[in-house]
């Protein structure tokens, strides 16, 4: 007969152990939202174009007479994000998106440290639970921060006679390198933003501000917590369906190095069976090097960790999906619909949907220098670290951006631009 109480202390030490880990990132997230979102710049409520973004939640919130306003009434494309605005306004008022923005930024400086820290090479990793990575963590986090602080900007950023001065140089010369940086060789640190006028930590909360869960769910997986990385992606793709198809991109290449994980641990584990004089395979596989979130779960049942990744990835994201496909996908006439696309890419958000606003140069001549300089930050991050786990996904998301991005331009399908490739 077992010993219950034996087994009745071991289950008591893990959810205690579960707990004490539990509470320890739950400090490092609320002083991490803390730090460095005392530093990096935040917009006042309503000041930019994120009011149209939170006119649902505020109707849902009953602020004044916007229930009856008619924009509030149509379909909500952010429905999970304009249920955090009523919440917070209820809660807080306005105040209540100040948190939001906090919190957002504690989650993107986590997320930037975690993936600096993960990249092949550090002596040791941060989130390995040892002193020497937390230490190097913290250094890594500080870093990160600064250079996202409005202080760092103000003495980056040249004076309105520089930027003449500049301008004047750019003219003036031929060099690829002048064009490349716009003559402002401080670009490559202070330009955190990424191609067609989109980025996550804008200032003004809105939902893309929920990218920042994706880049953390990134670090999640570089650093084998693959469960964490699923839910934080999905929740970035829930709060801003937008994400969608990067994320969906992301996770598709995620799976496929689980899959391969799986597989080796099983053609091992069949090896193992068959008599033979052969010396056994170590403890460690190359399955766990390249598919464990814990390494008894993936030595043991590779495809049931598999499947619980998968599905705690799907189950959100497949909602979402639905819910946008069924609202904006079809029904009505479809001329109508070519019409409401047209108008929301070119007088709307030309500045996001139209190639020749931001994709190439004003004059036509070639791809501009922003996009240029952004393609090979990218190519260059994945040749120095092109043994580094997240190298299939980044590539996997990228090549179907510039795919997407390519029929949009060559069909002059404003339905792709509009999903913004």
């Amino acid at each position: 007969m077992p010993d219950l109480r034996i087994e009745h202390d071991g289950w008591a030490a893990k959810a205690g152990a579960r707990l004490g880990r539990a509470l320890l990132w739950m400090i490092i997230v609320i002083s991490a939202a803390l730090l460095a979102g005392a530093v990096m710049r935040h917009a006042q409520p309503f000041a930019g174009n994120q009011n149209t973004k939170m006119l649902h939640g505020l109707a849902l919130a009953g602020v004044g007479h916007l229930e009856h306003d008619w924009l509030a009434n149509t379909t909500d494309p952010f429905p999970i994000w304009s249920a955090l605005v009523a919440t917070l306004f209820t809660l807080w008022g306005e105040y209540g998106f100040y948190v939001g923005s906090f919190a957002m930024a504690g989650l993107f400086a986590l997320g930037l440290t975690g993936l600096a820290t993960a990249l092949p090479g550090w002596p040791a990793k941060w989130a390995g639970g040892s002193w020497r990575g937390l230490s190097l963590g913290v250094v890594v986090f500080g870093v990160m921060v600064t250079l996202r602080s409005p202080w760092f900007a103000a003495h980056m950023l040249p004076t309105p006679l520089r930027r003449e001065a500049l301008a004047q140089k750019l003219a003036e010369s031929d060099s690829t390198w002048v064009w490349l940086t716009r003559g402002d060789p401080w670009v490559w640190l202070r330009d955190w933003g990424g191609v067609a006028g989109q980025g996550v930590m804008s200032g003004e909360f809105q939902p893309a501000m929920f990218g920042a869960m994706v880049i953390l769910g990134l670090a999640a997986f570089a650093h084998r917590r693959d469960k964490t990385a699923a839910l934080l992606m999905a929740g970035g793709a829930v709060f801003h369906p937008t994400y969608l198809i990067t994320v969906g991109a992301l996770m598709v290449g995620a799976l496929s190095i689980l899959a391969t994980g799986a597989l080796r641990t099983t053609r091992r584990h069949t090896q193992t069976q068959k008599p033979d004089t052969t010396d056994a395979p170590s403890d460690v596989t190359d399955a766990e090097e390249t598919a464990g979130d814990d390494p008894r779960n993936t030595r043991a049942r590779p495809w049931r960790h598999l499947l619980i990744v998968a599905a705690l990835f799907l189950v959100p994201t497949g909602g979402m999906l639905l819910y946008t496909a069924w609202s904006f996908g079809g029904g009505g006439d479809p001329a109508v619909r070519a019409e409401a696309d047209a108008l929301l890419a070119e007088f709307r958000i030309p500045h996001h949907a139209l190639p020749e606003r931001w994709l190439f140069e004003r004059d036509g001549a070639g791809i501009n220098a922003e996009v240029t300089r952004k393609l090979l930050l990218v190519g260059a991050a994945l040749l120095l670290a092109w043994r580094w786990r997240l190298v299939v996904p980044i590539a996997l998301v990228a090549g179907v951006g510039i795919g997407l991005s390519w029929a949009a331009i060559h069909y002059e399908a404003h339905r792709l631009m509009l999903i913004a490739p």
